[in-house]
C-alpha cells in the first residue's frame, strides 16, 4: 500500500480516483477577508516551510525505502514523520474540502477522499518504522518521540498506534525481539 505513494504510481492513482480539490482553492473563500485570509495563507506556508526544513537536512541521501542514518534534530526532534504531518495538514488548508463543494454529500465524499491519502501516507510511515526498527538506535528515537514527542498524547488514548518495533500497529502479544534491544544512543533530546 506504501509503493502507491510513489511516483508514476501516485500520479495514476490520484489524479483517476483521488479527486478531493475540485472546486475554488482557499483564497477564493478569504478574498473578501484580508485578516483570514493573511492568516490562513499564513498557516499554509508554515506548514510548507516546516516540510521543507523536514526534507532539506536528507539531502542526496534522501530516500524512504533504503536506511539512510537517523536524524533526531530539527524538525524531528518533535515528531518522527514531520515533513507527512505537514504536507498532510497543509493539503486540508489548501484543498478544504469540507468548504469548497457545491453540497453536503460532495464535501463529504471530497472529505472522505482526502481522507483516504491521509490513511496512505500514515500507512507509509508505519511501514517505514517497521522497516527501521531493525536498528536500535531508531527503536530508542521512536521510544523517545513516544514519551515526549508532539503527539505523544495520541498513543495514551489509541495504544493500537503506539510503536511496536517490528509490527505496523501494537496489536500486543508477545514484544518483538527488536524491542528488547538496548539502545546504543543516549541523550537524543540533546541532538543539534
Amino acid at each position: 500500500m506504501a509503493l502507491i505513494s510513489y511516483q508514476p504510481f501516485w500520479s495514476a492513482f490520484s489524479g483517476n480516483y483521488l479527486k478531493y480539490d475540485e472546486g475554488p482553492a482557499w483564497g477564493y473563500w478569504f478574498w473578501d477577508t484580508p485578516w483570514a485570509y493573511s492568516l490562513w495563507g499564513s498557516a499554509i506556508l508554515l506548514l510548507i516551510a516546516i516540510y521543507v526544513w523536514a526534507s532539506v537536512p536528507f539531502g542526496i541521501r534522501f530516500s524512504n525505502l533504503t536506511h539512510r542514518g537517523i536524524l533526531t534534530n530539527g524538525p524531528y526532534r518533535y515528531t518522527k514523520h514531520p515533513a507527512y504531518v505537514s504536507k498532510n495538514l497543509s493539503w486540508w488548508m489548501i484543498s478544504m474540502p469540507f468548504m469548497v463543494s457545491g453540497s453536503a454529500d460532495e464535501a463529504l465524499r471530497h472529505s472522505l477522499l482526502l481522507l483516504l491519502v491521509n490513511f496512505i501516507y500514515f500507512m507509509r510511515a508505519r511501514t517505514e518504522e517497521r522497516h527501521l526498527s531493525w536498528d536500535p538506535d531508531y527503536v530508542a528515537y521512536a521510544r523517545y518521540i513516544e514519551q515526549r514527542g508532539l503527539f505523544a498524547f495520541i498513543g495514551r488514548y489509541f495504544p493500537l498506534l503506539r510503536f511496536k518495533p517490528g509490527s505496523l500497529f501494537n496489536t500486543g502479544g508477545q514484544p518483538d525481539r527488536r524491542s528488547q534491544v538496548r539502545p546504543a544512543v543516549s541523550g537524543l533530546a540533546t541532538d543539534s
